[in-house]
């Protein structure tokens, strides 16, 4: 078992590149992330949960002091997810500070209101919970402390610990860590834009400045074949896109419309987990069903893209790197594996010593 550190600042103090290579070190063996941090920059946050959700061994997150704003988020991506018992976790909808005249600012919202969506929307499938429910609690930024991460959903067990059980005292210094990250990060408003820009290119996100809807890549539709053509060569997508196509019949929609007829089209090529994971695949189908926005399809679609070149580019740059400084990695090493429990008690104690 390898334990892999997830404390402080995203972007700072924790960066993709780290995470990589020490799963690339793991080759495949299960995993626990030590998370404590106050959040941080979204577009590595996004990085790092695509890592942990892709890894090929099971994954462990132990939230050991904090896990707030993106730091939340990354755990999400873990197959168990544990808390100490004096630990806070807390949401709220993605944010920034950026410089610029008016346009710049409401395009810079927008961004921001479509990845507190995406974001949104993991919790929701990670909790159970509602829209409403989980939406009023990122309105609201709101704290979670021991059980009540419980009870939300967002872990599946508290770790008992000698540690101090304050809660006020837990939320205030929790808070108090918060806004000072937030208000270091908002100082730096050049990395704010480039963190956007980053994380909109991740998700595809192109919004022209005066509308909240998504288009999609042109380029990208004219590389498509057609819908008739992928269906006749996808017998199972067939069946679900013309079960689909009875939904909608059957709840009174015309499949006629010129608009019914662009969102078949769009959506077929999707409608395969072929090439992509198969929450691609549901995605289309509730795009078809009126259950999600085109733009839910379009963002999840260029991730996984995004993320598979990220990882490819990523592994041959380590690669020549490592032979570029005369390294090899030696597949017989076992640096940083904890091989029992108690290994990894005493590894989370020596982390709580720093935290």
């Amino acid at each position: 078992m390898k334990t892999i550190d997830i404390s402080g600042v995203i972007g700072w103090d924790v960066t993709p590149w780290e995470i990589r290579e020490q799963l690339l070190a793991a080759k495949g063996e299960d995993v626990t992330f030590i998370i404590s941090g106050p959040g941080g920059f979204i577009a590595p946050g996004l990085e790092i949960f695509n890592m942990i959700r892709n890894y090929a061994g099971a994954t462990t997150a132990h939230i050991s002091g904090y896990a707030m704003s993106m730091a939340s988020y990354i755990p999400l991506a873990a197959d168990r997810r544990v808390a100490e018992d004096n630990s806070v976790f807390m949401i709220h909808n993605a944010g920034g500070g950026i410089a610029g005249d008016h346009n710049d600012i409401l395009k810079y919202g927008n961004y921001l209101k479509g990845l507190s969506g995406i974001i949104a929307k993991q919790y929701i499938k990670s909790t159970g919970k509602s829209l409403k429910e989980i939406t009023a609690w990122m309105d609201a930024e709101t704290f979670f402390f021991g059980d009540e991460m419980v009870k939300a959903g967002f872990v599946d067990e508290i770790i008992e610990t000698e540690g101090d059980k304050n809660q006020d005292t837990a939320l205030a210094s929790a808070r108090a860590m918060f806004e000072d990250a937030s208000a270091r990060m908002s100082a730096e408003p050049d990395q704010c834009r480039e963190d956007m820009t980053r994380a909109a290119a991740l998700l595809e996100y192109k919004l022209p400045q005066d509308t909240n809807k998504l288009k999609v890549n042109q380029q990208q539709e004219e590389q498509h074949m057609s819908l008739k053509e992928f269906l006749a060569d996808n017998p199972g997508a067939k069946a679900e896109f013309d079960a689909a196509i009875s939904v909608a019949k059957a709840e009174g929609k015309d499949v006629g419309t010129a608009e019914m007829s662009a969102t078949i089209k769009k959506v077929g090529p999707y409608l395969s987990s072929k090439e992509y994971p198969p929450i691609i695949m549901q995605t289309a189908l509730n795009v078809l069903n009126g259950e999600d926005a085109m733009a839910t399809l379009i963002g999840a679609v260029a991730g996984a893209d995004a993320a598979k070149e990220a990882a490819d580019s990523a592994a041959a740059l380590l690669v020549k790197e490592k032979e570029t400084n005369g390294q090899h990695m030696d597949p017989e090493t076992n640096d940083g594996m904890i091989g029992s429990q108690e290994e990894l008690d005493a590894a989370v104690a020596q982390h709580r010593k720093g935290v």
